[in-house]
């Protein structure tokens, strides 16, 4: 509950961690940045941007900083910093006052941020897992089964949604750990036609498919989007 003036809250962890660059979640990728204070343009970079999470990593492994609705951080030494609440008081008097709720957490691993799981404890942290209890009913689909399903390490399907035009499903996937990379898409079904599109959704291309399986191979923080359409 923050009713403060000209105050700055963050949260600082010091970890055993010592590196040149930390790494920073953006859109369908991730960058560097310094962790030094030497040039002008590292001392004006106070504060940076991230979305999901931020990592520092040395050769013996790291620490990943994820959020769920915090987006400024500054890493500088060993010390990473996440900023959770600002109290100005123009040009909006009444910034951030007021009760708020937000989770952060510590996530250690070995090797760098993309030899373990950094990206997807992001995801999970921002979007946990839902458990419901139904009736049971008398179905004719199996017990256990998958709409989609994408086997291809950092290959995440980011966007299911129905074609702006015509019939078809809309799936954009992209790499997330930087690195080239086979993965196959499982589709619930065989689709009638995989047709490759840019992020306008124009066709740029027929993708073969074998029965339900897909093939794709990505490029480097690559994003792909496809359509697929199916059979009535």
């Amino acid at each position: 509950d923050w009713w403060e003036d000209h105050l700055f809250l963050k949260a600082a962890f010091p970890v055993d961690v010592t590196a040149d660059k930390a790494t920073y979640e953006i859109p369908f990728a991730a960058i560097q940045r310094s962790t030094r204070r030497e040039t002008l343009a590292e001392k004006a970079k106070f504060e940076v941007p991230a979305l999901r999470w931020a990592d520092l990593s040395d050769a013996r492994g790291g620490v990943s900083l994820l959020n769920d609705c915090k987006y400024g951080h500054d890493i500088h030494g060993n010390v990473m910093r996440l900023s959770l609440l600002r109290s100005p008081t123009w040009p909006d008097p009444m910034a951030d006052r007021g009760a708020h709720e937000f989770t952060y957490s510590l996530y250690t691993h070995r090797g760098g941020w993309n030899d373990d799981d950094t990206v997807r404890r992001g995801a999970e942290l921002n979007t946990p897992l839902l458990a419901l209890v139904t009736d049971p009913e008398r179905g004719t689909e199996p017990a256990e089964s998958g709409f989609l399903d994408v086997a291809g390490d950092g290959v995440i399907l980011e966007t299911v949604k129905p074609a702006e035009s015509g019939d078809g499903l809309i799936l954009r996937l992209y790499e997330s750990k930087g690195r080239a990379v086979s993965a196959t898409l499982r589709l619930h079904r065989a689709p009638s036609a995989v047709v490759a599109t840019d992020l306008m959704e124009n066709p740029a291309g027929v993708i073969p498919s074998s029965g339900v399986n897909v093939s794709l191979q990505f490029a480097k923080f690559e994003i792909k989007t496809i359509r697929v359409s199916f059979n009535k």
